[in-house]
């Protein structure tokens, strides 16, 4: 048994005791060694540095543009690789484009279509993967085309672009429109769905989550009006994007109700009391102060000419908490006048005797030719037809016995003629003064005859 063992090893490591102690020497000497030799090899390639660069090396640089062709081939003879081999190496590593890659640049026309199976092979995928990505589909789309995506074939389908694959639960007709339909498109919704990956079921779905409903408020007031009923303002919650434990709150929030402005009309009219008025504008998230406000802004006052008949008949003035005490002022403040008319709003609060007042009060002697004149100017005559008046009054005045005895005054022609035009004196009185200054009746008669002519005559009447 010791033999055939010592047999074995023999075989292997020599035949006598010294060769196989010299061996198991050099075993373990060889590391010690290993620097030794190192330096060796060093220094004689320092001598002698004719070491050829690697083939593969030469050929990626060739593939990579970093040397020529010819220096590779030169370069590769040293190491034993001849020209077509070497070319052979540079086929290996020139690398096309990724399919990605390829797919953009035929997308910008950089790349010929045609190229498309080269890049695949370049890729080193197999044929039947190459034929795979080089294949057309089903609804004509070419691999570097790019698909609709299912969100946006889902909104064609809503928006009647793509043809309803029978999705909807309703379809309108719009033949004889008088608005033009956009051009449907004649592509097969389903499929265009199915090259993204995406079923029949689910693009229906996606139709679904799409299409939105009529809005909650819209849908409320349907019901209100009788064109819907509860169930379908129930469908628009649950087919929306609403919670449905918020379904009868949002329902009774889009009932019409009354405005705080009608409450507060109301009131102001009437028909309710302030109570209820602060109840219905508070149904608006409105505060009791706010609606006072609003009760001031939409209650208006008496005018300055109402409250002067109103006191002298007798009325009072009742202002409410924070309102000012003079009905005057208080009437133009709460009022739309701007503060710079205040003065002269007030001042015009009186009314004066109309023109032909003040003519029987002049004829009666009750006033002055003066006091007339203030009031006809005060009720916003003319000032010429006022100096017409004024001339006119004058002569009224001394048409009767004065204080002091002395001889009334006549009229002119020319007086006589403007008081007839401006309706101070009628046709009798007219004919009347002038006969009063010498006129015989028939010319007198001629001369109004012709003042009418004249007026009538003239464009504006005058």
């Amino acid at each position: 048994m010791a033999s055939t063992s010592t047999g074995g090893v023999g075989a292997f490591i020599g035949n006598s005791v010294g060769e196989a102690a010299a061996f198991a020497a050099g075993l373990a000497i060889g590391p010690l060694l290993e620097p030794l030799v190192q330096a060796l090899r060093n220094e004689t390639w320092s001598q002698y540095p004719d070491r050829p660069i690697d083939a593969a090396t030469l050929a990626q640089g060739v593939a990579e543009g970093k040397i020529s062709a010819d220096t590779g081939r030169s370069e590769a003879r040293l190491t034993g690789i001849a020209q077509t081999p070497f070319d052979t190496l540079v086929a290996i590593f020139q690398n096309a484009p990724s399919v990605a890659e390829a797919i953009r640049l035929i997308q910008r026309g950089q790349l010929p279509p045609s190229e498309f199976p080269v890049v695949l092979e370049r890729n080193g995928l197999e044929p039947a993967f190459r034929d795979a990505l080089a294949a057309v589909s089903t609804t004509g789309l070419k691999p570097w085309e790019q698909p609709l995506q299912p969100a946006e074939i889902a909104l064609a389908i809503v928006r009647n672009l793509l043809a309803d694959p029978g999705f909807l639960p309703k379809t309108l007709d719009t033949d004889g429109s008088s608005v033009p339909a956009y051009p449907q498109s004649d592509l097969d919704a389903v499929d265009l769905a199915a090259e993204t990956g995406v079923t029949r079921e689910e693009l229906r779905i996606m139709v679904g989550t799409t299409g939105r409903p009529s809005p909650v408020n819209e849908t409320a007031r349907a019901v209100f009006r009788g064109i819907a009923n509860r169930q379908a303002f129930n469908l628009s919650i649950l087919e929306g994007d609403i919670r449905p434990e918020y379904a009868d709150l949002l329902f009774e929030v889009a009932r019409e109700i009354l405005t705080a402005h009608d409450w507060v009309e109301l009131h102001l009219r009437g028909y309710i009391t302030d109570t209820e008025m602060y109840a219905g504008t508070a149904l608006h998230g409105m505060s009791q102060a706010d609606t006072d406000r609003l009760f001031r802004v939409l209650g208006r006052p008496l005018t300055v000419h109402q409250i002067t008949t109103g006191l002298a008949r007798g009325g009072q003035f009742n202002p409410i908490p924070g309102e000012l005490t003079d009905p005057y002022e208080a009437s133009v403040h709460e009022s739309n006048i701007k503060p710079s008319y205040y003065d002269l709003a007030i001042a015009n609060r009186y009314s004066y005797p109309s023109l032909f007042q003040l003519n029987a009060l002049v004829k009666a002697s009750a006033i002055t030719a003066d006091t007339a004149r203030d009031w006809a100017t005060k009720e916003g005559l003319a000032p010429e037809v006022v100096d017409a008046l004024f001339t006119f009054w004058q002569g009224e005045q001394a048409g009767g016995t004065t204080t002091a005895g002395v001889k009334p005054k006549t009229f002119t022609y020319s007086q006589i003629h403007q008081a007839w035009r401006n309706s101070v004196f009628t046709d009798a009185e007219a004919l009347a003064e002038l006969e009063a200054i010498g006129y015989p009746a028939a010319k007198a008669a001629t001369l109004l005859a012709t003042w009418k002519a004249t007026q009538a005559n003239t464009p504006t009447g005058g």
